[in-house]
Protein backbone atom coordinates (compact mmCIF):
# COMPACT_ATOMS: atom_id res chain seq x y z
CA UNK A 1 0.00 0.00 0.00
CA UNK A 2 2.81 2.37 0.94
CA UNK A 3 4.54 1.66 -2.33
CA UNK A 4 1.39 2.53 -4.25
CA UNK A 5 1.09 5.81 -2.34
CA UNK A 6 4.69 6.72 -3.10
CA UNK A 7 4.20 5.87 -6.76
CA UNK A 8 1.07 8.05 -6.82
CA UNK A 9 3.00 10.93 -5.27
CA UNK A 10 5.71 10.57 -7.89
CA UNK A 11 3.13 10.35 -10.64
CA UNK A 12 1.54 13.57 -9.43
CA UNK A 13 4.92 15.29 -9.33
CA UNK A 14 4.72 15.79 -5.59
CA UNK A 15 7.85 13.72 -4.93
CA UNK A 16 10.73 12.62 -7.06
CA UNK A 17 13.15 9.72 -7.19
CA UNK A 18 15.90 10.24 -4.68
CA UNK A 19 13.87 12.33 -2.24
CA UNK A 20 14.81 11.51 1.31
CA UNK A 21 12.35 10.38 3.95
CA UNK A 22 11.80 13.89 5.42
CA UNK A 23 10.97 15.31 2.02
CA UNK A 24 8.50 12.52 1.34
CA UNK A 25 6.89 12.90 4.77
CA UNK A 26 6.63 16.66 4.28
CA UNK A 27 4.94 16.15 0.91
CA UNK A 28 2.54 13.65 2.42
CA UNK A 29 1.72 16.10 5.26
CA UNK A 30 1.02 18.89 2.78
CA UNK A 31 -1.21 16.58 0.78
CA UNK A 32 -3.16 15.61 3.89
CA UNK A 33 -3.63 19.26 4.83
CA UNK A 34 -4.82 20.04 1.31
CA UNK A 35 -7.34 17.22 1.41
CA UNK A 36 -8.59 18.36 4.84
CA UNK A 37 -8.91 21.97 3.61
CA UNK A 38 -10.88 20.86 0.55
CA UNK A 39 -13.23 18.86 2.74
CA UNK A 40 -13.75 21.84 5.07
CA UNK A 41 -14.29 24.16 2.10
CA UNK A 42 -16.80 21.75 0.58
CA UNK A 43 -18.64 21.60 3.91
CA UNK A 44 -18.59 25.40 4.18
CA UNK A 45 -19.93 25.81 0.66
CA UNK A 46 -22.67 23.30 1.43
CA UNK A 47 -23.71 25.19 4.56
CA UNK A 48 -23.67 28.48 2.65
CA UNK A 49 -25.81 27.01 -0.11
CA UNK A 50 -28.31 25.74 2.44
CA UNK A 51 -28.51 29.13 4.16
CA UNK A 52 -28.91 30.97 0.84
CA UNK A 53 -31.60 28.55 -0.33
CA UNK A 54 -33.51 29.03 2.94
CA UNK A 55 -33.23 32.82 2.76
CA UNK A 56 -34.25 33.02 -0.91
CA UNK A 57 -37.09 30.52 -0.75
CA UNK A 58 -39.80 33.04 0.38
CA UNK A 59 -38.78 35.45 -2.41
CA UNK A 60 -37.98 33.28 -5.43
CA UNK A 61 -38.28 29.61 -6.35
CA UNK A 62 -34.81 28.10 -5.85
CA UNK A 63 -35.83 24.54 -5.08
CA UNK A 64 -34.31 23.11 -8.26
CA UNK A 65 -31.60 25.75 -8.69
CA UNK A 66 -28.00 24.40 -8.65
CA UNK A 67 -25.93 25.56 -5.69
CA UNK A 68 -23.48 27.46 -7.89
CA UNK A 69 -26.22 29.88 -9.02
CA UNK A 70 -27.46 30.71 -5.52
CA UNK A 71 -24.92 33.53 -4.76
CA UNK A 72 -25.78 35.26 -8.05
CA UNK A 73 -29.49 35.04 -7.26
CA UNK A 74 -28.90 36.39 -3.75
CA UNK A 75 -27.03 39.41 -5.17
CA UNK A 76 -29.86 40.08 -7.66
CA UNK A 77 -32.48 40.01 -4.90
CA UNK A 78 -30.35 42.25 -2.69
CA UNK A 79 -30.04 44.81 -5.48
CA UNK A 80 -33.82 44.72 -5.95
CA UNK A 81 -34.34 45.35 -2.24
CA UNK A 82 -31.93 48.30 -2.35
CA UNK A 83 -33.93 49.80 -5.23
CA UNK A 84 -37.21 49.25 -3.39
CA UNK A 85 -35.78 50.89 -0.28
CA UNK A 86 -34.73 53.95 -2.30
CA UNK A 87 -38.20 54.17 -3.84
CA UNK A 88 -39.79 53.84 -0.40
CA UNK A 89 -37.61 56.63 1.01
CA UNK A 90 -38.65 58.86 -1.89
CA UNK A 91 -42.33 58.05 -1.30
CA UNK A 92 -41.99 58.79 2.42
CA UNK A 93 -40.39 62.14 1.64
CA UNK A 94 -43.23 62.99 -0.76
CA UNK A 95 -45.92 61.99 1.73
CA UNK A 96 -44.19 63.98 4.48
CA UNK A 97 -44.12 67.07 2.26
CA UNK A 98 -47.81 66.62 1.41
CA UNK A 99 -48.64 66.17 5.10
CA UNK A 100 -46.78 69.37 6.00
CA UNK A 101 -48.50 71.24 3.17
CA UNK A 102 -51.92 70.05 4.32
CA UNK A 103 -51.14 70.94 7.93
CA UNK A 104 -50.00 74.44 6.94
CA UNK A 105 -53.14 74.85 4.87
CA UNK A 106 -55.33 73.87 7.83
CA UNK A 107 -53.48 76.26 10.14
CA UNK A 108 -53.69 79.13 7.64
CA UNK A 109 -57.37 78.44 7.11
CA UNK A 110 -58.10 78.38 10.83
CA UNK A 111 -56.22 81.66 11.36
CA UNK A 112 -57.97 83.32 8.41
CA UNK A 113 -61.38 82.22 9.63
CA UNK A 114 -60.67 83.35 13.21
CA UNK A 115 -59.62 86.77 11.89
CA UNK A 116 -62.62 87.05 9.56
CA UNK A 117 -65.09 86.23 12.32
CA UNK A 118 -63.43 88.49 14.86
CA UNK A 119 -62.48 85.64 17.16
CA UNK A 120 -58.87 86.94 17.21
CA UNK A 121 -57.03 90.05 16.07
CA UNK A 122 -53.86 90.39 14.04
CA UNK A 123 -52.00 90.88 17.30
CA UNK A 124 -53.02 87.37 18.36
CA UNK A 125 -52.08 85.70 15.08
CA UNK A 126 -48.51 84.59 15.86
CA UNK A 127 -49.44 83.14 19.25
CA UNK A 128 -52.48 81.31 17.88
CA UNK A 129 -50.49 79.97 14.94
CA UNK A 130 -47.91 78.52 17.35
CA UNK A 131 -50.73 76.88 19.34
CA UNK A 132 -52.25 75.39 16.18
CA UNK A 133 -48.87 74.02 15.08
CA UNK A 134 -48.33 72.43 18.49
CA UNK A 135 -51.77 70.76 18.79
CA UNK A 136 -54.14 71.66 15.98
CA UNK A 137 -57.31 69.97 17.25
CA UNK A 138 -57.07 71.39 20.75
CA UNK A 139 -56.21 74.90 19.54
CA UNK A 140 -58.91 74.83 16.84
CA UNK A 141 -61.58 73.76 19.33
CA UNK A 142 -60.50 76.58 21.63
CA UNK A 143 -60.65 79.11 18.78
CA UNK A 144 -64.07 77.86 17.71
CA UNK A 145 -65.37 78.45 21.24
CA UNK A 146 -64.43 82.15 21.08
CA UNK A 147 -67.29 84.59 20.62
CA UNK A 148 -67.90 85.67 17.03
CA UNK A 149 -67.43 89.40 16.56
CA UNK A 150 -68.31 90.57 13.08
CA UNK A 151 -66.34 93.61 11.93
CA UNK A 152 -64.47 93.50 15.22
CA UNK A 153 -67.59 94.36 17.30
CA UNK A 154 -69.98 92.08 19.20
CA UNK A 155 -73.20 91.44 17.29
CA UNK A 156 -75.89 93.60 18.90
CA UNK A 157 -79.48 93.27 17.80
CA UNK A 158 -80.95 95.60 20.41
CA UNK A 159 -81.58 92.89 22.96
CA UNK A 160 -83.68 90.72 20.66
CA UNK A 161 -82.67 87.29 21.93
CA UNK A 162 -84.45 85.26 19.21
CA UNK A 163 -82.52 87.16 16.55
CA UNK A 164 -79.29 86.67 18.47
CA UNK A 165 -79.98 82.94 18.74
CA UNK A 166 -80.65 82.81 15.01
CA UNK A 167 -77.32 84.50 14.35
CA UNK A 168 -75.50 81.96 16.53
CA UNK A 169 -77.31 79.09 14.82
CA UNK A 170 -76.36 80.45 11.40
CA UNK A 171 -72.72 80.68 12.45
CA UNK A 172 -72.81 77.13 13.82
CA UNK A 173 -74.27 75.80 10.56
CA UNK A 174 -71.76 77.77 8.51
CA UNK A 175 -68.82 76.55 10.58
CA UNK A 176 -69.99 72.94 10.22
CA UNK A 177 -70.28 73.40 6.44
CA UNK A 178 -66.83 74.98 6.26
CA UNK A 179 -65.28 72.15 8.31
CA UNK A 180 -66.85 69.53 6.04
CA UNK A 181 -65.78 71.37 2.88
CA UNK A 182 -62.17 71.67 4.10
CA UNK A 183 -62.04 67.97 5.01
CA UNK A 184 -63.50 66.92 1.64
CA UNK A 185 -61.41 69.23 -0.57
CA UNK A 186 -58.26 69.60 1.56
CA UNK A 187 -58.29 73.37 1.14
CA UNK A 188 -57.76 76.43 3.32
CA UNK A 189 -60.47 78.07 5.43
CA UNK A 190 -60.38 81.11 3.15
CA UNK A 191 -61.06 78.93 0.09
CA UNK A 192 -63.89 77.15 1.90
CA UNK A 193 -65.36 80.50 2.97
CA UNK A 194 -65.40 81.78 -0.62
CA UNK A 195 -67.02 78.54 -1.77
CA UNK A 196 -69.73 78.89 0.87
CA UNK A 197 -70.66 82.32 -0.50
CA UNK A 198 -71.77 80.72 -3.77
CA UNK A 199 -73.25 77.53 -2.33
CA UNK A 200 -77.08 77.49 -2.65
CA UNK A 201 -77.56 76.34 0.95
CA UNK A 202 -75.05 78.73 2.50
CA UNK A 203 -75.88 81.77 0.37
CA UNK A 204 -78.94 82.51 2.48
CA UNK A 205 -76.86 82.41 5.65
CA UNK A 206 -74.37 84.88 4.21
CA UNK A 207 -77.22 87.18 3.16
CA UNK A 208 -78.70 86.99 6.66
CA UNK A 209 -75.34 87.80 8.19
CA UNK A 210 -74.96 90.82 5.92
CA UNK A 211 -78.47 91.94 6.85
CA UNK A 212 -77.59 91.61 10.53
CA UNK A 213 -74.49 93.74 9.92
CA UNK A 214 -76.63 96.43 8.28
CA UNK A 215 -79.09 96.31 11.18
CA UNK A 216 -76.29 96.58 13.73
CA UNK A 217 -74.58 99.43 11.89
CA UNK A 218 -77.89 101.23 11.43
Amino acid sequence: MLGKILEALKGAGITRDGDDENTVLGAVGSLIQSIAWKREEAARQSRLATELRTALHPIVDVEDMPDRYLPEQAVAQLNALVSERAAMKSLIATLSAERDLMHNSRVNGAIAHALETGRITKADEDEERAELNADFDQAFNRLSAFRVQLNGQPLNLGGHKPALMEAAERMTRLNAWLDDYQTTHGCSRDTAWKASETDPQMRGIHEAMKAADCLREG
